[in-house]
């Protein structure tokens, strides 16, 4: 019967023979001497950097911080008293809560989906997405900064796209780091 104690961390400190560092030890000292890595994280995580997240983790992610943020735009255009009310021909659109999580779900996700679907094909599309999303996206900013609306309104839906925008951006890096850092 071995006298090795197993605990969720590794074995204890006292643990390996006297002279001997185990791997273990040798994680935990350099894990502590760097900021980025968690606790628990091997020299490997240190030396890699950021490990990312898997698409189906990254997509989810990147829509739902988007709406939580646009949402909270919108909570506080309404108490600023934004009209939110936008022209549009002969009707005038209002901008509610639905069409906010629907403006920033379905082309966040639509997107970032595309882009890691055709990263299949050549991984190189991961970071010309980002790119081409990121500059689209500030392409937008023009739209609601032109709209003839108050300002609030204009303010409020500019900062709705650059939240979207950069969403999208941060979700198809944290897929690239993903893939980058050799993750399975």
């Amino acid at each position: 019967m071995s006298d090795t104690r197993l605990t969720l961390g590794g074995p204890r400190r006292g643990d390996t023979a006297p002279g001997t560092q185990s791997r273990s030890s040798s994680s935990r000292s350099s894990s502590s001497r760097s900021s980025s890595a968690g606790p628990g994280a091997g020299a490997d995580a240190v030396a890699r950097g950021p490990r990312g997240l898997v698409w189906w983790q990254a997509i989810p992610a990147g829509a739902l911080a988007a709406i939580a943020v646009n949402l909270l735009i919108l909570l506080i255009g309404t108490a600023a008293d934004a009209s939110l009310r936008l022209p549009d021909g002969d009707s005038v659109h209002t901008v509610t809560a639905g069409g906010v999580v629907v403006s920033s779900a379905v082309p966040l996700a639509a997107g970032t989906g595309l882009a890691v679907l055709l990263s299949l094909w050549r991984a190189a599309f991961l970071r010309i997405a980002q790119i081409t999303g990121g500059a689209l996206g500030a392409a937008s900013l023009a739209g609601p900064l032109s709209a003839d609306t108050d300002g609030g309104t204009s303010l409020a839906l500019a900062l709705m796209h650059l939240v979207a925008t950069v969403s999208a951006v941060a979700a198809l890096e944290a897929v690239r780091r993903h893939r980058t850092n050799g993750a399975a």
